[in-house]
């Protein structure tokens, strides 16, 4: 597409809140603590000061998609800048405000503050609808920062080769090893542990990224073991819950994970997306530990008993 691009609004109200909205959705992944922590920490303001507002097209701006591991990379990008614009804004009215300038003057606790008079400081809140000067008049209205990110160099494929210079903003790079326990009377693979290391860039909320890793895995355990659409004459077989099985909470193996920090360069601090990569090695994984288990390998996706069972009887033979 054309515009791939992030938006973000920040807005400083009266009370020293701050209204923070994007379109970029929370689907249980986390995004919203996340992007929150990255207007609460340009600021310098505790998380609970701030109110995201997401998803609503009657007020909220631009965003291409939640998807492709961009969201903390694309509309963090976007908050962050939108959080730069109303900090900025505020630098100038205190240095106007103090006869100070801009550069003497700091962003702290959620108060501009003078580095060399610390005694010259004002609240956000103070600042939120603009200065009233001695004669009456008033400089800049309300607070409202605006920013939007569109990756950099990005560049379409090749539709003949699929190749390109810079198809995507940023690579992620993960591992994972599994180990499995197979039954060899009846076929049934049990996933007992597994670990992951994944590069998150900077991970801005570390206990979040350790639960995307781990979703990941688990999903990426029902792509091995149990998920497959059954179609016949065009209609599918198996269109619920009740005949397409995914992992239940008792299939979620020990898991071990680990975070590595190589910064993104164009991240926000260096941040990048690790969503749809922490499911893609967990099949391969699991079909290696089962080759290494009974010597046989299982081409096909999901490994049921039935494949591993002929497949033993046939190494037999």
């Amino acid at each position: 597409p054309n515009n791939v691009g992030s938006s973000a609004i920040v807005k400083i109200n009266e009370d020293g809140t701050v209204n923070l909205l994007v379109t970029a959705m929370d689907l249980g992944q986390g995004s919203d603590t996340a992007l929150t922590q990255i207007a609460a920490e340009v600021l310098t303001i505790p998380i609970s000061q701030i109110s995201i507002i997401t998803g609503d097209t009657d007020c909220t701006p631009y965003e291409w998609q939640t998807v492709a591991s961009r969201t903390i990379y694309c509309c963090g990008n976007s908050i962050k800048r939108a959080a730069e614009d109303a900090k900025n804004q505020m630098l100038k009215l205190a240095s106007l405000k103090f006869g100070i300038p801009e550069n003497d003057l700091e962003l702290k606790d959620g108060q501009i503050i003078s580095k060399i008079h610390p005694d010259k400081k004002i609240k956000i809140a103070d600042l939120a609808m603009g200065l009233t000067m001695p004669d009456g008049s008033g400089v800049h209205g309300p607070i409202i920062g605006r920013g939007a990110f569109i990756p950099p160099d990005v560049k379409d494929t090749d539709k003949e080769t699929g190749q390109g210079e810079k198809p995507v903003a940023f690579w992620t790079f993960g591992v994972q090893a599994a180990e499995v326990e197979v039954d060899i009377e009846t076929g049934e693979v049990k996933v007992l542990k597994v670990a992951a290391a994944y590069d998150a860039g900077k991970a801005i909320n570390p206990e979040l990224v350790c639960a995307q890793i781990e979703g990941g895995i688990v999903q990426g355990l029902g792509s091995a073991l149990l998920e497959e659409m059954k179609i016949k004459e065009g209609k599918v077989l198996n269109p619920s819950f009740v005949d397409y099985k995914i992992p239940a909470i008792g299939d979620a193996p020990e898991m071990k994970i680990s975070i590595v920090e190589v910064p993104e360069p164009t991240g926000p601090w260096g941040a990048r997306g690790i969503a749809e990569p922490c499911m893609v090695p967990t099949a391969p994984a699991i079909a290696n530990a089962v080759f290494d288990a009974i010597g046989c390998r299982i081409n096909s996706l999901p490994i049921t008993a039935e494949k591993v069972l002929k497949a033993i009887k046939e190494k037999k033979k």
